[in-house]
């Protein structure tokens, strides 16, 4: 799946339902945007810590357990989900993300963004 497909795979299945999320009821479209971007960043900080809990508990350890590996596969997963979502809520489509992404790595290394 590309990056785009996914996005709007994204925007299709997780739809912000009234009846799920009551305090979105008749908000106009800048604050249900903004709501929806909140809520993806609530989530993506979510995964962020359990990454990073994993992580500090593997700096005191001299093993590296193969259930860590899923662990880590399965919290980036759910970043670059909660991501898109934060993009999809301020219409940032996934040609403009792989536009920064080449961007960035230009110039980390040190050619002209």
């Amino acid at each position: 799946m590309h990056l785009q497909e996914l996005a709007e795979h994204i925007k299709q299945t997780w739809v912000f339902d009234p009846k799920k999320y009551p305090v979105i009821v008749g908000q106009p479209p800048h604050r249900l945007s903004s709501f929806q971007a909140t809520h993806a960043l609530l989530h993506l900080v979510s995964e962020t810590g359990k990454l990073s809990d994993l992580m500090e508990q593997y700096q005191h350890s001299d093993k590296w357990h193969k259930v860590a590996k899923h662990f880590v596969l399965t919290g980036v997963a759910k970043v670059i989900l909660n991501a898109l979502q934060i993009a999809n809520a301020f219409e940032i489509s996934a040609e403009l993300i792989e536009e920064k992404i080449h961007a960035t790595l230009r110039a980390a290394n040190g050619k002209n963004a």
